[in-house]
């Protein structure tokens, strides 16, 4: 009766090499393809919300919602406001009152829309947005960049600006989704202040208005210079 042949040590270890070899080279694109995926996911919920929010502002006289919150009428499912990449750090945000890793201009657009607290600098900085660019940022995700901080990340209003830079999705006032590159700008001096231009974030106007330097506002800030 004949015996098969068991394999050598060397036979079995070059097999192991090989398939360490096939991993190293498919993961890479295995997580290529999965961001892609994610990104692709993520700009169909952001076209779904820039749907809702022209479908709100044609039942109340143009003037834009002050939050996520109310737009659950206008939506099919409370899903897309939440970005796949990062879905278990969704905390309800104290600012949109739903679920969200999405970042908003909402409550200063809703004032500037509606001509509400006029004397308040975030209103005014987004008055001037409105009349600047007809075709402004509404909303952003931010997590398809790099973080860089993460004591930014789910403050209890959901995800701020200063956490990551690069690519930002950023939705707009045409309910279009346009890719932008964003990048902190840093003081040298003590404590090496960084920031991340918001204007840049959610407008394309370059260079950054003069007045909105002046007002210094929370969310459209200029850049330090």
């Amino acid at each position: 009766m004949k015996r098969e042949r068991a394999l050598t040590l060397i036979e079995l270890l070059t097999v192991v090499v090989i398939v360490l070899l096939l991993l190293a080279i498919m993961l890479p694109v295995v997580l290529y393809f999965r961001k892609n995926a994610q990104k692709t996911h993520c700009i169909n919920n952001l076209r779904q919300i820039g749907t809702a929010i022209q479908l709100y502002r044609a039942d109340f006289g143009g003037a834009f919602p002050s939050r996520l919150s109310l737009l659950m009428s206008y939506i099919k499912t409370d899903e897309i406001l939440v970005c796949p990449t990062e879905p278990a750090g969704n905390g309800l945000s104290a600012i949109e009152q739903v679920p969200t890793n999405y970042v908003s201009i909402l409550c200063d657009l809703s004032d500037a829309s509606a001509s509400i607290n006029t004397s308040d600098r975030n209103v005014q900085a987004a008055q001037l947005l409105m009349e600047l660019d007809a075709n402004h940022g509404v909303l952003v995700c931010i997590l398809h960049g790099r973080r860089v901080d993460d004591s930014y990340m789910y403050n209890g209003n959901g995800p701020a600006l200063g956490s990551h830079e690069g690519l930002i999705l950023r939705l707009q006032a045409d309910t279009s989704v346009v890719p932008v590159q964003v990048f902190y700008d840093t003081i040298l001096g003590p404590g090496n202040t960084r920031s991340l231009s918001g204007w840049y974030v959610f407008s394309n106007v370059r260079p950054c208005p003069e007045a909105i330097r002046r007002l210094q506002p929370l969310m459209l800030n200029c850049p330090n210079e």
